[in-house]
């Protein structure tokens, strides 16, 4: 009826139907996402105008119709447009939370499988690494010392698949920091020179260890991880090295960086394969895994720790003429000296323990472990018992973990609800990433992965006890 009332004034006429198409046009956002509403809505603001022009005579009137029309079908294709990208734009939304939701769960499940890996391959190499370390010590025949170093050399070797494996996991995800601890640096390089000195010897090769003059003897910096990256290195140089070549490991200064080089004479890279190196799995070539052995991890997880202390990882090498890896780390010189940095020592005055394990070759292994200490070793072959076993008297608990009848979380809870002082350290072949803060987070007072590192077990002992 509006429409019928509209007045003669032609200037005004102008001004309704401006005013008309300014409506039409500022709906186009709001109500373009369902193009049928904004269809039906515009059908029925123009529809009856067009009419009314339509009934007047003059020229004018049928240039307002045709400019009606016209606007109509490009605001409707342009409403069109919009709600096709509005669609366009929630289904992706809907396929990116999709993929994000199952992302997550196949995460999920790689960290459960992982987690269960390393735990099943763990427990027995903790039994062999563990025992064997103790029959090497106190071994004198040398030809039985070299059968052990055979095995433990195996067993290392295996388990350092399983870390590379679980830290390329680790660093792929994100999870691993850097820590800043104060390093006797001189004394660490000798350490791991003489570590290398013998294995060289063994192959016929020369390790050279060459630290420039200006580098400080003190300074802070993640210790673990560069061990780490210079193991890989070296260990590389070696395994693709024969007789009568230098292993040579050279640590220079300048400015605020430390450099590192490991460079050999050995077999070198070629050009092409020194673009693949580091890649996940990446080795010169296939058959390098069958003849040399080896995950391929190991140069892809150095470049990676590499950059978390903001450097690059490079090689220079020429094939039949050897290779160079080097990279270089900032660092923070210590204020630390010898007499602050060296490790407590060891002693202990009749504490009592108790071992919640239900493997008796693990207990076996820890009671052989701590037996030289002046401790007092109680066992338990589950958590049921170590909970009923547990009393005021117990200065500390191992607590393995995945045990039958009560696992070691239930009863660290157990324990901890009657006894509030219970100290209680996860002892566990689970050794993911977030095992460690996870055991702690639940209430656990310290953890040590298996195989156990007899330094660290009794590093945490002298902490808790």
């Amino acid at each position: 009826m509006a429409y019928l009332m509209m007045p003669d004034n032609l200037e005004a006429q102008m001004f309704i139907f401006t005013m008309l198409i300014g409506m039409a046009a500022g709906s186009t956002g709001s109500n373009s996402a369902i193009f049928s509403v904004f269809l039906t809505y515009i059908l029925s603001v123009f529809t009856p105008l067009i009419i009314v022009f339509l009934s007047y005579d003059g020229k004018i009137y049928h240039i307002f119709s045709a400019v009606s029309i016209f606007y109509i079908v490009i605001i409707s294709l342009t409403a069109k447009r919009i709600s096709k990208n509005l669609d366009d734009s929630l289904r992706l939304k809907e396929e990116l939370k999709e993929t994000i939701i199952k992302e997550q769960e196949a995460n999920k499940s790689k960290d459960i499988f992982l987690s269960s890996m390393s735990h099943e391959i763990r427990t027995p190499l903790n039994a062999i690494l563990g025992y064997i370390n103790i029959l090497d010590k106190n071994e004198t025949d040398q030809d039985k010392k070299e059968k052990m170093g055979i095995i433990k050399s195996s067993s290392n070797q295996l388990l350092g698949v399983i870390n590379d494996i679980l830290d390329f996991n680790k660093i792929s995800t994100s999870k691993i920091t850097l820590e800043s601890i104060d390093i006797n640096f001189y004394d660490e390089l000798s350490n791991l020179s003489k570590l290398y000195e013998g294995v060289c010897r063994e192959k016929g090769l020369d390790f050279i260890l060459f630290i420039d003059e200006d580098v400080p003897q003190y300074i802070k910096s993640d210790l673990l991880r560069l061990n780490q990256i210079l193991n890989n290195l070296i260990s590389n140089a070696i395994k693709f090295s024969k007789d009568s070549v230098n292993i040579v490991l050279s640590v220079s200064k300048k400015d605020n960086k430390i450099y590192f080089s490991v460079k050999d004479s050995g077999v070198g890279i070629s050009k092409e394969a020194q673009e693949r190196i580091f890649d996940e799995f990446g080795q010169a070539d296939n058959s390098i895994s069958r003849k040399y052995g080896g995950s391929g991890l190991g140069l892809s997880i150095s470049s990676k720790l590499v950059k978390l202390f903001g450097s690059k990882l490079e090689v220079k090498s020429t094939l039949g003429e050897g290779s160079e890896f080097y990279f270089d780390i900032e660092y923070v010189e210590s204020t630390k000296q010898d007499d602050e940095i060296v490790e407590n020592i060891f002693t202990f005055n009749n504490q009592k323990i108790l071992i919640a394990e239900d493997n008796k070759t693990n207990q076996m292994l820890v009671k052989m472990l701590l037996e030289d200490y002046e401790l007092e070793l109680e066992f338990a072959d589950d958590g049921k018992i170590a909970v009923e076993k547990y009393n005021s008297s117990i200065d500390l608990v191992l607590m393995d973990i995945n045990m039958p009848n009560k696992n070691g979380i239930e009863a660290m809870k157990e324990i901890k609800q009657n006894f509030k002082d219970a100290k209680i350290v996860a002892l566990t072949a689970n050794a993911l990433s977030t095992d460690k803060q996870k055991y702690l987070n639940d209430g656990f007072d310290g953890y040590i992965s298996k195989p156990i590192d007899e330094d660290e077990l009794l590093k945490t002992l002298k902490e808790l006890l």
